[in-house]
C-alpha cells in the first residue's frame, strides 16, 4: 500500500506532545500520541485526522489519507456527564468527565440481551451504531441513554434534500436517523441558513409539528411507528411564511401611482 502521513503540531505552551512533525504510516494504519499538559490544563485537538482523544492519549485510526492535527492546551473546561436513565445496559464512560471547552468525548452503549439503545440529552454530537461522539462542547452537557426492547424501538428519519439548513437532535446519526422508543416525544432543532425558512414537503409520514416561527423546532409526540420527515428550506418572503420586506420610498411611490391610475 502507498504510505500516508500524519502531521502533528502544538499551538502555544502549557503542555507538550511526544511526537511533533510528520510521520509515515501504512494506509489504513494507526498512530497513538501522548500529551503532557501542565497542571490545570487539558488538551484540545483540532484538525482533519480520524482520531479519538481519551484522557491524554490521542489515537489516529484508520489513516486512509494524509491528515494533520493540532493540539492546544487550555484551562477552559466543561463537564460532560454520561447517564443510563432506564432499562438494562451500560454506558462507557459513566459519570462526569471534564474536557477542554470545544472538545468532546465518545460514549459507548452496551445494551442488555434483546435491547437497543435510545440516546438523548443536551450534548451536540453524532451517533454511530452504539457509540455517541460528543463534539465541540461549548458548555457543560449530558448524554443520556435508555435501553428498550428491540420490538419497542422505532426509527425517525429526517431528510433535507435541498440543503440550506439542518435538522438535528441528540442521538441522530449521519444519515438523519434517530432511534426512539414507541410512545416517545422528541424535539428536533431546525436551523435554516440566513434568508431561508423551513417547510415540510411531500413524502413525510411522521405525525409531527413544525413550529411556524423562529427559533424553529419539529416535534413528534407519542411516536407510534418508524416514519420519515422531509424538509425544504425556501427563501423567506411573501407567501413563504417568512419575513415580508417593507416597501422603500420609491416602491411606495409606484404603489400610490398604481392606485391613482386605477381610480381614473
Amino acid at each position: 500500500n502507498d504510505p500516508v502521513t500524519v502531521t502533528s503540531s502544538v499551538n502555544g505552551g502549557n503542555g507538550s506532545i511526544d511526537t511533533v512533525g510528520t510521520v509515515n504510516l501504512t494506509r489504513g494504519g494507526a498512530r497513538t500520541y501522548s500529551f503532557t499538559p501542565a497542571p490545570g490544563y487539558l488538551p484540545l485537538v483540532t484538525g482533519n485526522c480520524p482520531g479519538t482523544l481519551v484522557g491524554n492519549t490521542y489515537t489516529v485510526t484508520p489513516v486512509n489519507a494524509n491528515c494533520a492535527f493540532n493540539v492546544t492546551f487550555t484551562n477552559q473546561t466543561v463537564d460532560i456527564t454520561g447517564t443510563v436513565i432506564g432499562g438494562g445496559g451500560l454506558i462507557t464512560p459513566s459519570g462526569t468527565t471534564t474536557v477542554a471547552r470545544g472538545g468532546g468525548l465518545t460514549y459507548t452503549a452496551t445494551p442488555g440481551a434483546g435491547n437497543v439503545a435510545v440516546y438523548d440529552g443536551t450534548c451536540p454530537g453524532i451517533r454511530t451504531g452504539n457509540t455517541f461522539s460528543v463534539t465541540n462542547a461549548q458548555s457543560s452537557c449530558g448524554v443520556n441513554v435508555r435501553f428498550v426492547p428491540a420490538a419497542g424501538a422505532i426509527t425517525v428519519t429526517t431528510n433535507v434534500p435541498g440543503g440550506n439548513g439542518t435538522v438535528t437532535t441528540p442521538g441522530q446519526n449521519s444519515a438523519g436517523e434517530t432511534v426512539l422508543a414507541i410512545g416517545d416525544t422528541r424535539v428536533w432543532t431546525v436551523t435554516p441558513a440566513a434568508g431561508f425558512v423551513p417547510r415540510l414537503i411531500a413524502g413525510s409520514t411522521c405525525a409531527g409539528t413544525l413550529s411556524p416561527t423562529a427559533p424553529y423546532t419539529y416535534t413528534v409526540n407519542a411516536a407510534a411507528a418508524s416514519c420519515v420527515a422531509n424538509f425544504a428550506f425556501v427563501a423567506a418572503g411573501p407567501g413563504s411564511g417568512g419575513a415580508t420586506s417593507i416597501p422603500t420610498l420609491s416602491e411606495w411611490g409606484l404603489i400610490i401611482l398604481s392606485a391613482l391610475m386605477a381610480l381614473f
